[in-house]
C-alpha cells in the first residue's frame, strides 16, 4: 500500500479529519493515474469521503440522525454491476440505506473514454428489507457521468460532472438490502 494511500484511510477513519489533508491525499493518488478498467470497478463500493453537497456531507456523518441517538447512522453505496436486472447493459445503482430502510436511484451506464461513467438513472426504489419496494420511473432527466481518478482492488475515487470528489473503499460482502 502507499503512503498516500494509506494515510488516506486513516484520515477516513477519523471522524474529526483535516478535510486539507483529505484532499491532498485524494490529488497525490490521482497524479498516480491508475485507474483500472471497468472489470475491477465492477462491485459494491461503501462512500467513505465526498466533497459534494452539504446535504450527503451530513448524511454520510449521520448528523441528520442526530435528533435519533438510538437510530444507527446511514450509509451510502454505490453497486456498479455488468448487467442490470432487467437487461443486459451495465447498471449503476446509489443505495442510501439506514438498518432495513433503503432508498436507490438506478439505470443505465455505458463505460467509456477516459474511464468515465455515463448513467442515466430511470427508477427510485424505497424498500424495508426482503419485502418489494416501492419503485418510480424517473423518466429521462437525471443523468451525469463518474470519471475514476483512483483505482485499485479496494479503493475507487471519481469526480463527477458537478464537480464532486467521492471516495470509497470495496464492500467485502453483500452489506446492501436491495
Amino acid at each position: 500500500m502507499t503512503s498516500a494511500k494509506a494515510q488516506l484511510i486513516d484520515l477516513l477513519a477519523d471522524p474529526h479529519r483535516d478535510l486539507t489533508l483529505v484532499q491532498g491525499a485524494v490529488m497525490v493518488l490521482e497524479a498516480q493515474r491508475q485507474r483500472g478498467d471497468l472489470a475491477q470497478l465492477v462491485g459494491t463500493w461503501n462512500l467513505r469521503w465526498t466533497s459534494g453537497t452539504r446535504q450527503s456531507q451530513q448524511w454520510q456523518r449521520g448528523l441528520w440522525m442526530q435528533a435519533a441517538p438510538a437510530s444507527p447512522p446511514g450509509a451510502i453505496y454505490q453497486r456498479i454491476s455488468p448487467e442490470g436486472p432487467e437487461c443486459s447493459t451495465p447498471y449503476l445503482a446509489t443505495i442510501a440505506a439506514w438498518g432495513p430502510l433503503y432508498l436507490t436511484v438506478a439505470g443505465p451506464f455505458i463505460y467509456g473514454e477516459n474511464h468515465r461513467l455515463a448513467f442515466t438513472f430511470e427508477k427510485t426504489a424505497l424498500g424495508w428489507g426482503k419485502l418489494p419496494a416501492l419503485t418510480v420511473p424517473m423518466g429521462n432527466w437525471a443523468k451525469g457521468w463518474l470519471q475514476t481518478t483512483y483505482l485499485d482492488g479496494d479503493l475507487h475515487i471519481e469526480r463527477g460532472d458537478r464537480g464532486g470528489i467521492s471516495v470509497y473503499t470495496r464492500c467485502t460482502s453483500d452489506v446492501l438490502p436491495c
